[in-house]
């Protein structure tokens, strides 16, 4: 007898833990659904993918897994978009062959696969907008070469295309789950309705062993849309109020992550800043962090080493524009929160000051985390939402 399939989990890329942040949010809610006896098929695109390590990384007899070619798909080109991905019709042939017929894909690569395929209810969880990070990386790519300015006729058009690519394929869906609180609105714009939902993330949390000196730190993909906007306001803002509020010499700035051509500024150069290259386990880093600084004003980019933060129980000081992305940051409650790099530094002074108050900060942060974020919840709240009819 066939094994009976209640459910098919597509994503771009394979979801393992140990990868990047999509592909660890896709492995911890997959292994959720397993946890809680789901039989599922995992469909994925990825040329580098082991079918025999995948599974293997969920370690459940409740798994199996189907591996296509990746082919590059929904890429920006001038004038175009590039689409070669084109597993719509085998996709269905699995799914009528396996008798599925509940269908979660995660991002819109995985959704645009499927988004034709009816008699099946489709559910689809999205990261970052893809329109929002191609204008703000551009962006920032213009902050470096205001040549890139021609090419700003370019960008209106791509982004004109990819609203398009989310509307018409987005409408097929019976529910969207979006990670961003702000993607709710900017979905609703294209006559689409979103719900955000907390994701599955780590719990870090550890013994807190702050240091009597002042200890900043700044982590995360350094080469993302977050770090292009906060290292250039870490440097040229935040670095010399902080100088003048304490002093050369009074403090450390610890930089981790995979090196950025940003970190080539001089700036980065003096005695304050520590540059740490990529660390594979932050826990020791962030309990002895004063706080970590976020100063970023880009709307997206932003939410996964703010959450790695919250459930480290580390202080978060960070833009304001952070909430919107997590609604439970708080100013005051689970961060600091400031509108400008004054305001930042005043909080980071504020921290110095009163580190009792900045105790219980942190302590309702990691309370929010396990709340909302932590990998039971996150996933009872997903479950919950999308309503799965399923015949056990």
């Amino acid at each position: 007898m066939n094994k009976k399939y209640d459910l098919c989990i597509i994503s771009n890329r394979s979801a393992l833990k140990d990868k990047g942040a999509s592909l660890k949010v896709y492995f911890h809610y997959i292994n959720y659904f397993l946890e809680k006896g789901f039989k599922v098929l995992y469909v994925c695109f990825d040329d580098l993918a082991n079918k025999k390590i995948v599974i293997n990384s969920f370690n459940s007899k409740n798994l199996d897994v189907k591996i296509f070619k990746y082919k590059t798909s929904i890429v920006p080109n001038r004038l175009s978009i590039i689409q070669n991905l084109n597993y719509q019709k085998k996709i269905e042939e699995l799914l009528k062959k396996k008798k599925i017929k509940n269908l979660i894909a995660f991002d819109i690569v995985a959704a645009v696969q499927v988004s034709k395929i009816k008699s099946i209810k489709k559910y689809v969880w999205l990261g970052d907008l893809m329109y929002e990070t191609n204008f703000y990386n551009y962006l920032y790519d213009l902050m470096d070469d205001w040549k890139k300015l021609r090419s700003i006729f370019f960008i209106i058009y791509q982004n004109y295309l990819l609203r398009n690519i989310y509307k018409n394929c987005l409408k097929c869906f019976t529910k969207i789950i979006v990670s961003s609180k702000s993607s709710e609105s900017k979905l609703l714009k294209l006559g689409l309705k979103s719900k955000f939902l907390p994701y599955p993330w780590d719990e870090e949390g550890g013994v807190i062993n702050l240091s009597k000196k002042l200890n900043i730190l700044f982590f995360g993909n350094l080469y993302g849309l977050g770090s292009k906007s906060s290292l250039r306001i870490l440097g040229n803002e935040i670095y010399p109020l902080l100088i003048k509020k304490f002093g050369k010499g009074n403090f450390s700035i610890k930089i981790a992550g995979n090196k950025s051509p940003l970190l080539s500024h001089s700036v980065f150069k003096n005695k304050e800043f520590e540059i740490l290259g990529f660390v594979k386990n932050l826990k020791n880093i962030l309990s002895k962090s004063t706080c970590l600084i976020f100063p970023g004003v880009v709307p997206v980019g932003n939410r996964c080493r703010i959450i790695t933060a919250m459930s480290s129980k580390c202080l978060i000081i960070a833009h304001n524009s952070t909430q919107m992305g997590n609604p439970f940051l708080i100013n005051m409650k689970t961060a600091l929160l400031g509108k400008n790099s004054v305001e930042l530094v005043s909080k980071i002074e504020f921290a110095v000051n009163n580190p009792s108050t900045c105790k219980k900060i942190r302590q309702e942060s990691f309370e929010t985390f396990k709340k909302y974020y932590s990998i039971e919840p996150a996933g009872n709240s997903f479950l919950k939402e999308i309503k799965l009819n399923l015949d056990f």
